[in-house]
């Protein structure tokens, strides 16, 4: 893990090629790190087939929130190692490390869910941080009732990307996944992952998994997910 603040981009770049030896890795801080007041991403790799990666920008103030300052982001950045390790050495690798043959909704959703649970203390401190996610901004959505949660679903479908929704994978893509879990448990997103890995679509892996189809679950997740925001529970 490389950590940095803003007058240290280019070193943190650097470090990064120097272990690496690739350009796009090396890329990262610029991107978690865009200005002083607004460096506090962070991302994660698997660079080599046996070591994954992650970078952190750090606020010269220091972070003033829970998820930063608790571990929740570097829970979430393993995560992603780890769901991108699924896919080493397989075919299936080369649609964006395996990961561009799923949702970006669910990849995110599963790795904020992991971020958010595993570094809550008790189920109170959860209920704090998943609190301020509810409160989130419906970015380019006409708000959160059940058809633009599917809509959101099919913008974020494998294959394809929505820039103007995207930032809802925090939101809905987590509520969504804390939904998956609470009814097939918290393995269950990695083991949809890792029957894609080996081969299965989505909806194949999500109706072994989940015992139900994709189509069919949608317009479910949808409506429970938008009663949780509307209600704010």
């Amino acid at each position: 893990a490389v950590y940095y603040v803003y007058d240290d981009i280019d070193w943190a770049s650097k470090k990064l090629l120097e272990l690496y030896g690739n350009p796009d890795v090396a890329q990262g801080p610029y991107r978690s790190c865009q200005s002083r007041e607004r460096c506090n991403g962070a991302s994660a790799n698997v660079p080599k087939t046996d070591i994954g990666q992650s970078n952190f920008g750090v606020l010269d103030n220091g972070h003033p929130d829970a998820y930063h300052t608790k571990g929740g982001i570097e829970i979430h950045e393993y995560a992603h190692m780890v769901q991108f390790m699924q896919f080493q050495g397989k075919p299936t690798y080369q649609r964006n490390g395996g990961l561009g043959l799923l949702p970006n909704w669910f990849i995110e959703g599963h790795a904020h869910l992991a971020g958010n649970a595993a570094s809550a203390s008790s189920m109170e401190e959860y209920k704090v941080f998943r609190s301020f996610w509810l409160n989130a901004r419906a970015d380019g959505l006409p708000g959160y009732s059940p058809e633009s949660i599917e809509s959101f679903y099919e913008k974020l479908a494998p294959g394809k990307f929505d820039p103007s929704v995207n930032s809802n994978v925090y939101s809905i893509g987590y509520f969504t996944v804390e939904a998956l879990v609470s009814i097939k448990g918290v393995d269950s997103p990695i083991e949809v992952i890792k029957l894609v890995s080996n081969g299965a679509n989505w909806e194949e892996a999500f109706l072994k998994v989940y015992g139900i189809t994709w189509k069919e679950a949608s317009p479910i997740l949808a409506k429970t997910v938008s009663r949780m925001f509307l209600e704010r529970y």
